[in-house]
């Protein structure tokens, strides 16, 4: 009896494990193929090289992207973390370097991901929050600052450490003072783990003013979050789970899930235009993005529209698609008017004109 019953484990163990392993297989992207085409005129825009991997555009126009991150320790010295604009409505002009301005942060040390931004329309304040994701034993942060358009320079006022705050990736301001964010991995060195196996051991957080609590998990590597344009709706994407989740919002700030969109690809950052649309940065054939590669300029290049109707049913286009012979390694898209940045992990930018698609 003994001896089968532990057939009987061993046999559910390896079928497990068999599953997993093949569903990272699929999503990994092995079995598919691209067929590259554009929305119109694009080309790569100079003086930022080594990422653009969040961009967030303010309603008058104005892009501000993080770049630099650095995935391992001997990049945090060579790669420096920077933050940059660019005018949607003056594209010719390229991107402009952020000043930085404070007295605590260390700048050196500074890891950019994720940004997000708050325009109060009371003030015309806009406030910036940062991910800055540490490299271990360092611990991430939430940093905070005002940006001053006229000097292009951001003016640090907060640092937001927590432990529901473990391994941060995209954030969404809610107000001037909160904001979600997306926790990841939750096994800090043993997250290969929870790809290979592809564990839902992602969470969002959110932060009051004072305090961070867990309010949403179950995520295979949360990636992406943004929110609709009333509020009432958190969208987060799966990285590793193919998947935008859409989350209602309650009264304590929790999120209850709603619905998950099958994209059948691998989402990374969700911002949304002024109707409502969301406009997500993906890695169709993930196996090909090596983020450790020296040459830091690996991956594939996809852009999907998603319109959803008053039932929050989707409508997915795609937009964009390149196998790496432009751009290498998309991890988001901002649209203005009928023009478009593509932001990569750790290589280029892109600029197009959206004629047709």
């Amino acid at each position: 009896m003994a001896s089968l019953i532990f057939k009987a484990v061993l046999f559910a163990f390896v079928a497990l494990l068999f599953h997993r392993i093949l569903k990272v297989v699929i999503v990994m992207g092995f079995h598919r193929h691209m067929f590259n085409h554009y929305p119109g005129p694009c080309r790569i825009v100079p003086g930022i090289d080594v990422g653009s991997e969040d961009i967030t555009t303010l309603s008058n126009g104005l892009a501000i992207i993080t770049s630099g991150i650095s995935m391992n320790e001997e990049e945090i010295w060579s790669i420096q973390g920077r933050i940059f604009t660019f005018d949607f409505k003056q594209p010719d002009m390229n991107v402009k370097e952020v000043d930085i301005i404070s007295e605590s942060l260390n700048k050196t040390l500074l890891n950019p991901v994720g940004i997000s931004v708050w325009e109060d329309p009371a003030t015309d304040k806009v406030t910036v929050f940062l991910v800055n994701r540490a490299l271990p034993p360092m611990t991430s942060s939430i940093e905070v600052f005002h940006f001053v358009q006229k000097s292009n320079s951001l003016h640090h006022t907060k640092t937001i450490i927590s432990e529901n705050i473990y391994s941060p990736n995209n954030i969404v301001a809610m107000s001037a003072d909160t904001f979600y964010v997306t926790n990841d991995f939750r096994f800090g060195r043993l997250a290969a783990l929870e790809v290979y196996l592809n564990l839902p051991t992602g969470t969002v957080a959110y932060y009051d003013g004072n305090e961070a609590a867990v309010v949403a998990t179950g995520f295979v590597m949360s990636n992406g979050i943004h929110r609709s344009l009333n509020g009432k709706y958190v969208y987060v994407s799966g990285l590793m789970d193919t998947q935008i989740h859409i989350l209602k919002r309650m009264e304590d700030n929790f999120l209850q899930p709603l619905k998950k969109i099958a994209m059948y690809t691998s989402v990374d950052n969700i911002n949304v235009d002024d109707k409502g649309n969301l406009w997500v940065g993906c890695h169709y054939l993930p196996y090909t993005l090596t983020l450790g590669d020296p040459n830091r300029s690996t991956g594939t290049t996809q852009v999907l529209r998603v319109h959803l109707d008053q039932y929050l049913n989707p409508s997915v286009r795609e937009v964009l698609a390149d196998d790496g012979g432009v751009l290498r390694g998309s991890s988001v898209a901002s649209v203005y008017g009928e023009k478009m940045l593509v932001g990569t992990v750790t290589s280029q930018m892109l600029y197009c004109e959206l004629q047709a698609y």
